[in-house]
């Protein structure tokens, strides 16, 4: 897959150099959005590392929680390469991915708990819809507290964003990792 705009493979100016070099020493490779976006807009790379750092200081929802909902988001959305990503950071986290390859059969699978279906059926809803219903909404409450409701949201709602960003662009998979 082609990115709609052409890649910068060599920046100009410190900062984006230097954003290059940290992206290429987290992932191996300067990642595309990068090449696409943020060297053109390096406020936007801004933004999503803010985004990223209000995820980073939640307490509730746990990594392996909150990468599932972030790969959920992006496979109904078909965002490949926020699907890679969110792989790429759960296997350096240690997190299995196991639960992923079984995403889209969540509310049959056995792989998933009620809390899990429950927080699942709400981030589809919401990503699909973005009215929830109150029957979803009240499966949700029964599994999750206010201030996890409020995380789960704020995750499925940024992923959304970032799908929004980059998969009109054209932005593939980076192949940071095996996508099935």
């Amino acid at each position: 897959m082609e990115p709609r705009i052409k890649p910068i493979e060599i920046p100009k100016g410190i900062f984006r150099r230097a954003m290059y070099f940290l992206l290429k020493k987290e992932f191996g490779k300067v990642i595309m959005p990068a090449k696409v976006i943020y060297s053109r807009y390096p406020k936007i790379a801004l933004l999503v590392k803010k985004l990223y750092d209000v995820e980073d200081s939640f307490t509730k929802i746990n990594d392996a929680e909150k990468f599932i909902i972030q790969n959920f988001v992006a496979t109904l959305n078909g965002c490949s390469f926020c699907m890679d990503i969110s792989m790429k950071k759960s296997i350096s986290k240690n997190i299995s991915l196991d639960k992923f390859y079984d995403l889209l059969n969540f509310k049959v699978s056995d792989k998933y708990d009620e809390r899990e279906k429950a927080m699942l059926s709400y981030v589809m809803e919401m990503t699909h819809d973005i009215i929830v219903s109150d029957e979803v909404y009240n499966y949700l409450k029964k599994y999750f507290s206010d201030e996890e409701i409020i995380e789960i949201t704020y995750i499925s709602a940024s992923e959304n964003y970032l799908n929004r960003l980059i998969k009109p662009l054209n932005i593939g998979s980076d192949e940071l990792c095996e996508i099935r």
